[in-house]
């Protein structure tokens, strides 16, 4: 089970830390909590830290490359996560 809190929200970031574990029963929900912020953040730019993430689900990382877009950036990932989306072109997502 994971959850998402808002950390930090101004008008140009929002920083939301996701806790837990994203397996692969939750991909659906995940996907449609990661919309559900791009629609409802007025901010610029969306950063989701990874830091308290303990495991991600290969279904959960393919529903993460779903839903980035503009101004959606993952920091703070697993070596696996960072592969798996440089490997899928979105590398350029994913914050050092």
């Amino acid at each position: 089970m994971y959850r998402l809190k808002t950390v930090y929200s101004k008008p140009q970031t929002c920083i939301i830390k996701i806790e837990g574990d994203i397996r692969v029963h939750d991909a659906e929900q995940w996907r449609e909590a990661i919309e559900g912020i791009r629609k409802s953040e007025s901010a610029r730019q969306i950063i989701l830290d990874f830091s308290s993430v303990s495991f991600v689900s290969p279904a959960a990382i393919a529903e993460i490359t779903e839903v980035i877009g503009d101004g959606v950036f993952l920091m703070n990932c697993t070596p696996f996560v960072r592969n798996i989306m440089q490997s899928s072109g979105l590398g350029k997502h994913v914050l050092e």
